[in-house]
């Protein structure tokens, strides 16, 4: 225990909307649910109620927020949320704790689903650092998913199974809608592409050996107390926070992967935030399918391929390092180039005493940001989008499986990839 580890943090961040405890519980587990015009999160809570603790005392808190310019039917949504789950909170069912917070108006700018998560993780951090639960786990939800019935043990048993990790992702898979009409039908199809979408990008960075090739989803993650309050805690964007808080974080340890429980997050058709599910989902059912059926080339990952395996080589070289060396390809050179990477790495080993150092923080320099920066520059200037059946087809193939029966069908492949991810240790 280390008592007021937190204090320091608390201070910077305990601004206007900072949430003050009434009392202070020692909790294990505390789950945050950012909840803006939500009709269905009774179905969210119902799934976490019925989840087996095992003696763990688990806090969860609903933060239902809304915007300075947030839509009066949204406000609406929000005050029937309120009085329906306020006299729910009053009760402790077998060590779990509800607590719903109103957080209202906050500005404009940065009001969002980023800003309502940190200000629940940021109630979580008061109550570890007042008993000094450094290894408290806090978890992302999202108020319209759904979670299996041993989600609260299995999180807890993979951070007591391994110390080193600061932080792990939730095996998921989204929900279908089930209703037989063309609707539901369109929608389906967009959110099995969408996952598609997602598991192909993820295996992809796999393969070419990117060691912090993760998902990012707000419903589907976990971090320690000590490790939040070491990378400065969540950022308020109203969209991808989940993408940047992970990848940060990151850089100062290891993220486990949790795939005995499984998360199911909506595909419902949504406008809340500017990119992500939802909106893509809403822009595929009328009619605009770009953004599902292409996908960045596999060529254009494959490229990093070989730079990733060669780096005992460039920390060989060291102050001899020069651009060619990092590659044979054209255009990944003038990439390179224009990005100063050569001479980053030149800096790189001299700052660095090992070659453990180097590995580690060769992975800060080019990190995922810097990959997504690749693959825009590789899509301009000489691999352009592809298919993502042919895309995933051809990597689905580099991992061995080649009896793609039916290699068109995108559910076939969904599956295939949610069983390798769901295998993977």
């Amino acid at each position: 225990m280390q008592l007021g580890f937190a204090n320091h943090y608390l201070s910077k961040y305990r601004g206007n909307y900072f949430i003050e405890p009434e009392i202070f519980i020692p909790f294990d587990l505390v789950v945050i649910i950012p909840c803006y015009d939500e009709p269905e999160i009774g179905i969210t809570l119902q799934s976490l109620f019925k989840c087996d603790n095992d003696g763990l005392k688990v806090a969860i808190v609903v933060l239902v927020n809304n915007t300075v310019n947030s839509p009066a039917s949204a406000i609406s949504r929000n005050r029937h949320t309120l009085e329906e789950l306020t006299p729910l909170a009053k009760n402790t069912i077998e060590g779990k704790y509800l607590f719903v917070f109103h957080i209202e108006n906050l500005p404009a700018k940065h009001g969002g689903v980023g800003w309502a998560r940190k200000i629940g993780m940021d109630w979580a951090i008061a109550h570890f650092n007042h008993f000094g639960l450094t290894e408290g786990i806090i978890i992302s939800l999202d108020a319209d998913s759904i979670v299996e019935n041993n989600y609260l043990q299995a999180i807890n048993t993979c951070f007591i199974a391994d110390p080193e990790i600061i932080a792990a992702t939730i095996y998921f898979e989204h929900q279908f809608q089930s209703e037989a009409n063309n609707t539901n039908d369109r929608m389906k199809q967009a959110i099995v592409l969408y996952e598609l979408y997602m598991r192909y990008y993820r295996n992809a960075l796999l393969e070419i050996g990117f060691p912090v090739s993760i998902y990012t989803l707000g419903s589907c993650f976990a971090v320690k107390a000590e490790a939040y309050v070491a990378q400065g805690g969540m950022n308020r964007k109203k969209a991808g926070e989940d993408f940047y808080f992970l990848h940060k974080i990151s850089m100062f340890g290891k993220i486990g992967e949790i795939n005995s429980t499984t998360v199911h997050p909506s595909s419902r058709i949504s406008d809340r935030v500017p990119f992500g599910t939802g909106p893509i989902i809403n822009k595929y059912c009328e009619g605009d399918h770009s953004s599902l059926e292409s996908i960045y080339s596999l060529k254009a990952f494959l490229i990093l391929k070989p730079f990733f395996s060669n780096l005992h080589k460039y920390y060989i070289a060291g102050n001899e390092l020069k651009n060619d060396m990092l590659t044979n390809n054209k255009t990944f050179l003038s990439f390179i180039i224009e990005n100063n990477i050569a001479d980053q790495i030149r800096e790189l080993v001299k700052n660095c005493a090992s070659y453990d150092i180097f590995e580690k923080r060769f992975f800060h320099l080019f990190n995922a940001f810097t990959i997504l920066k690749w693959l825009n520059y590789s899509t301009l200037n000489s691999y352009p989008k592809e298919s993502l059946i042919a895309a995933c087809t051809n990597l689905l193939r580099i991992k061995g499986i080649d009896n793609i029966c039916e290699p068109d069908d995108p559910n076939l492949m969904l599956n295939l990839f949610r069983q390798i991810d769901k295998v993977k240790s």
